[in-house]
Parts: structure tokens; sequence; C-alpha cells
């Protein structure tokens, strides 16, 4: 039987990638705000995407990112990502999320920019891996 490549190398650490900070991906992500103490990514993924009453984008695809940012006034946000039609993706993305009452968020330059018009940077924000899509 097979081992696991932790089983065989003891813990394997990852480096977290911060979802829209690799060069050329913040048009390809949007963070969606959310309640911790009550909701979970998973739960309200496919809400925020599909409340927009429709498709807008017309080809490609929408995924929940397994990490999780936490802006200085404790506001949580999930990582969507998604390829393809990036300019309907971006638009169904945000206006479920409005239509939902909630906030949305990007990442330009070094810093995390809400829907709201706060901003902040990167390095005052916490991030952490949610692999469940549950925290």
């Amino acid at each position: 039987m097979g081992q696991s490549v932790e089983h065989i190398l003891g813990q394997v650490e990852q480096d977290l990638v911060v979802p829209g900070t690799r060069p050329g991906s913040a048009e390809q992500v949007r963070y969606v705000s959310y309640d911790r103490g009550s909701q979970r990514p998973v739960d309200l993924f496919e809400q925020v995407v599909l409340v927009a009453g429709g498709a807008i984008a017309k080809e490609g695809g929408v995924v929940l990112d397994p990490v999780v940012a936490t802006a200085p006034d404790a506001t949580s946000f999930y990582a969507l990502s998604y390829h393809g039609d990036i300019s309907g993706w971006r638009q169904q993305i945000e206006d479920g999320a409005k239509a939902l009452g909630f906030l949305t968020a990007r990442v330009q330059g070094g810093t995390l920019i809400l829907s709201d018009g706060r901003s902040y940077d990167l390095s005052v924000c916490h991030f952490e891996k949610d692999a469940n899509g549950t925290a």
C-alpha cells in the first residue's frame, strides 16, 4: 500500500499565497464578506454566484479559494477566483454579494480595497488557510 507524502517526509508546510497578489491575478479574484460566527463560505458560495438572477458570465468558472482574510476591524472575507469571462464573473460576484448585503473586496498593489470605500494595507490584515470552507 502506498504511503502519503506526509508519512514519508513528515509534516509538509506550504506557504500561504494570498489570492490576488500574484502578478496578473488581481482582476481574477474577489473577496466576499461573511459573519464567521454564523456563516460558512462553502454555504454562501452558490448563493452569491447565483443570486444575480441568471448567468452574466458567458464562459469559464468560479471557485472558492481556501483562504480567509480578516481586516483590522474584524470583517472576514472569503476569496473567490474566476477565469474565462473575467468581467462577467466579477460583475456576477459583485452583484450577488450586494443583493445579499455582503461587502466585496479586491487586492490592488499591497492594499485590500473594500466596496464601501475603506482600504487596508495587506500587512495589517490577517490571512489564513481554510481548506474546508468552514471558517
